[in-house]
């Protein structure tokens, strides 16, 4: 996420939700007024967050259930 983003953006436990860019084109009030609470806060990237181990990765990924099916399939198909 952006700066713009995290502003807005609504933190739902698991994920952010981030709302539309509602924007209209007068960007005046954008950049000759501003919004001071976008300076404040840095951009969400994965330079500044925690970075999923390959055995994490896993874990997060088997927790949606067509993965499981896929491998419960894969598991069974190879017995």
């Amino acid at each position: 996420m952006n700066r713009e983003e995290m502003v807005k953006a609504v933190d739902m436990g698991n994920y952010f939700r981030i709302p539309a860019d509602t924007r209209d084109l007068n960007y005046g009030k954008y950049f000759t007024e501003g919004m001071e609470e976008i300076g404040e806060v840095a951009d969400y990237t994965s330079h500044n967050t925690h970075l999923l181990s390959l055995e994490e990765m896993k874990q997060l990924l088997l927790k949606l259930p067509l993965i499981r099916e896929d491998v419960l399939k894969e598991t069974i198909g190879n017995d």
